[in-house]
């Protein structure tokens, strides 16, 4: 095994500093540039780089990939190393790719021929596992956000009254019945519907026998809802169908001077 310490992030991190002896590797120096293209593109292409030119890239759409790729992410001490451009504070890719570069390839700093193999093979691999992991992510965000589609749909049906609707959506999707909205602080279809006065939608949620048990984040159910906006007949239908009363939070009621009603988020 031979040493060679690699400074730079992220490839200090990726290929460790001891390497097994190899046979030299033809147009090696081609080799390091294409795995560092791979990796710069990487984070270029990221769906959530802000910054439009691939010419330059912040600290946040860095971190944004390393998080993303499952690479240590930069601190600001750690940013600085990259030597991004003082008036912008974005590092200049093309810059950033040289000096990359020049560690594998300079003739003052690259490594020995019998190890330079070893290390290319490292940064392959570290760069084929940053991908797989980063393509995860993407695909998850992705369905993450089609999920959040069919619910907003679903929730603006349930307060809109327009039962036809939550009718063919519930058949495509059964799951909606009762899930609870991570936008609308932990709201449920049924919890929409008597807070937007839809007896329609009601109905039609007790017909197809929702979980009336289910409390929002804020420890309330479809019966608080209707308790506190004094719907006396939604409070019976409710009540009438078994629906218990939540405990409520007690966040709700510190918050009341100060302007804070739970109503607003779930809206």
């Amino acid at each position: 095994m031979t040493t060679f310490k690699i400074k730079s992030w992220p490839w200090k991190e990726v290929c460790g500093e001891s390497f097994d002896e190899s046979e030299p590797i033809e147009n090696v120096e081609e080799e390091f540039e294409k795995v560092i293209d791979q990796f710069i593109g990487m984070i270029v292409s990221h769906p959530q780089k802000k910054s439009k030119s691939d010419e330059v890239a912040s600290q946040d759409e860095i971190n944004n990939f390393a998080g993303d790729a499952g690479i240590t992410t930069l601190d600001d001490i750690a940013y600085k190393q990259l030597k991004p451009d003082k008036k912008m504070n974005m590092v200049k890719v093309p810059n950033w790719k040289k000096t990359q570069l020049g560690v594998f390839t300079s003739k003052k700093k690259k490594p020995d021929a019998k190890i330079a193999g070893s290390i290319l093979k490292k940064m392959q691999a570290g760069v084929a596992d940053m991908k797989t992991k980063l393509d995860a992510q993407i695909e998850k965000r992705a369905a993450e956000a089609a999920k959040l589609k069919l619910m907003n749909a679903f929730f603006n049906a349930s307060k809109a009254g327009n039962v036809e609707s939550l009718e063919e959506q519930l058949k495509a999707n059964d799951w909606l019945l009762n899930i609870p909205h991570p936008q609308k602080g932990g709201a449920t279809p049924v919890m929409a519907a008597v807070r937007e006065k839809q007896m329609g939608s009601l109905k039609f949620f007790l017909e197809k026998k929702c979980d009336l048990t289910i409390e929002d984040n804020f420890n309330y159910t479809a019966l608080n809802w209707a308790k506190d906006d004094d719907l006396e007949e939604f409070v019976k239908v409710l009540t009438d169908a078994g629906c218990p009363e939540g405990a409520g939070s007690e966040e709700e009621d510190e918050s009341e001077d100060e302007g804070f009603h739970a109503a607003d988020i779930i809206a």
